[in-house]
């Protein structure tokens, strides 16, 4: 039982025991004195208990020794984290002593050889952070953090400083887009809101403004076609005021201005449609319905108010061609006594030799026929204000 009790003692030793349980190691000795004292005076029963109290209070402080280095070890990380290197020494040097090959020693030691380091870091992060130098602080707080990667109230310095900084960043950017939506600047507006909203993407307060500037910008480009499709009645370009209302309509389909713009200017762009497919071809009225036709449509357009410029220039236009396709213009026909002449759609002419007639400006068609010969076909154009040449219908081809 000694001996057993005295390598129990001997290993206790080698792990520090006197450094975590010096009073109960040394009532441990004490015990183990006491029986050898009693062995020395032959009474063998006391001492055998009493060696076993001694062997009993080592084995006791050998079944705690894994639960007392657990302790050591969280004893050191408190003390790291405190910023306590005595207490964090004094707990290293009881691990070391417990398990000099513990696989955590090496970095624990690193720790706090590093600690005094890292509290003068820390220190300087936090002045700087009282005197509101918050990139200053950030950059002590980082070098701290790269000393000792572990240290948990470094690094949550250093998340809430960053915090600190990202919050500052994101108010200036707020701030920039508010200055510049007060100056009508829209998309210098909108660029720095999103740009805040990058920094905080479930932010409210950006997500507000920028809905904010959305309704400005739908605003301004509504206020700007109202603007373009005014001008453009004013100019009279019916059918590009007509697309510049329908896209206002597109970005809002209520807004009123360009409900009664489309009103206008459809109607408009559709009598001068009407006005340009006539002007663009004048000989068709040379036909009396469409002459007749169109007319009707000339009465129609000098009722429209307000007349600008090009309506009545148009209108202007219209009657004069009217007048010219109403406008006869003579025209001689020449035969040779023997062909029968007939103008299509005009009048038969018989026989003649020469047949003067007023025609109205336009296209026409004189046929000879006679008798033993090839039919002949004459087209021919009147125009106004122009002297035709000589319409000549002779049936000279014999069959």
């Amino acid at each position: 039982m000694l001996a057993e009790l005295l390598d129990l003692q001997f290993a206790l030793e080698e792990q520090g025991v006197k450094q975590w349980a010096p009073q109960d190691f040394a009532r441990a000795g004490e015990l183990a004195a006491e029986a050898d004292t009693l062995y020395r005076n032959q009474q063998y029963t006391q001492a055998s208990d009493q060696y076993q109290a001694s062997l009993d209070l080592l084995q006791s402080l050998a079944d705690g020794l894994p639960q007392q280095l657990q302790q050591s070890l969280e004893d050191t990380e408190a003390g790291i984290e405190a910023g306590d290197t005595e207490l964090a020494g004094r707990s290293l040097q009881m691990v070391r002593a417990i398990a000099p090959d513990h696989e955590q020693l090496e970095i624990l030691t690193q720790r706090v050889q590093a600690l005094p380091d890292l509290l003068g870091l820390l220190a300087r992060a936090r002045k700087a952070e009282e005197s509101d130098e918050l990139d200053l602080a950030a950059q002590h707080l980082t070098q701290a953090t790269r000393l000792d990667p572990m240290h948990r109230a470094a690094a949550q310095a250093l998340d809430r400083v960053n915090n600190a900084i990202g919050e500052r960043e994101f108010q200036a950017r707020m701030s920039r887009g508010y200055a510049h939506l007060d100056s009508g600047e829209l998309s210098d507006a909108q660029a720095a809101f999103e740009s805040a909203r990058a920094l905080k993407a479930d932010s409210a307060e950006a997500a507000s403004a920028l809905r904010e500037v959305s309704a400005a910008m739908i605003s301004a480009n509504l206020a700007a076609l109202q603007r373009e499709g005014t001008s453009l009645e004013n100019r009279e370009q019916w059918q590009a005021a007509v697309e510049t209302y329908e896209r206002a309509r597109k970005i809002d389909p209520n807004v009123t201005f360009a409900a009664q713009g489309l009103e206008r200017s459809r109607e408009r762009a559709r009598l001068d449609k009407q006005f340009r497919d006539i002007l663009d071809d004048p000989e068709r009225l040379a036909n009396r319905a469409v002459a007749a036709e169109s007319s009707d449509f000339l009465r129609h357009a000098q009722r429209v108010t307000p007349r600008g410029e090009v309506l009545q220039s148009q209108i202007s236009s219209l009657e004069r061609l009217l007048r010219q396709a109403e406008t006869p213009v003579p025209v001689v026909l020449r035969s040779d006594l023997e062909t029968d002449v007939v103008l299509y759609k005009v009048a038969r002419l018989g026989k003649f030799q020469q047949h003067e007639m007023s025609l109205r400006p336009g296209n026409y068609t004189a046929v000879g026929t006679r008798l033993g010969f090839r039919d002949v076909r004459m087209e021919f154009t009147v125009r106004y204000g122009e002297q035709p040449q000589p319409v000549t219908v002779v049936c000279t081809e014999k069959i």
